[in-house]
């Protein structure tokens, strides 16, 4: 689990992230127990439209319903709050900036066999 920290144990403080919402906190928790030790449990990084490229992520951590940590510490970083205040009020410009960057990613190649990669069976591990 990749967040289950924020939920229980950040920063081993034996409490949750106490930037996360309590409301969101709360539901994860139903979703995610504190000892999980399998990936079977899933839950969208964007609780409204998961499914839809739109501003909908971007104003859910404005109201600190980010899941991950690094996502919610952009509304908490004076470099990056006007950013993401912006594209929650106009996502307009930013959609196609991000559809061109995903483009781009795509056409990276990726490392595999005699190259010096691999394609990872669980991706916090190496095989």
């Amino acid at each position: 689990m990749f967040f289950n920290d924020r939920l229980y144990d950040f920063q081993a403080t034996g409490l949750p992230d106490p930037t996360m919402d309590v409301a969101l906190l709360a539901s994860l928790r139903k979703v995610c127990p504190p000892n999980l030790d399998s990936f079977g449990n899933a839950v969208p990084l964007d609780q409204g439209t998961d499914f839809v490229v739109d501003a909908s992520y971007f104003t859910q951590i404005r109201m600190n319903h980010g899941i991950l940590q690094i996502d919610q510490e952009l509304t908490h970083d004076p470099r990056t709050v006007k950013l993401i205040r912006n594209i929650a009020r106009n996502f307009t410009p930013f959609g196609p900036s991000f559809a061109r960057s995903m483009l781009k990613l795509g056409n990276v190649g990726v490392l595999t066999g005699k190259k010096g990669g691999e394609i990872r069976r669980i991706c916090s591990k190496i095989n």
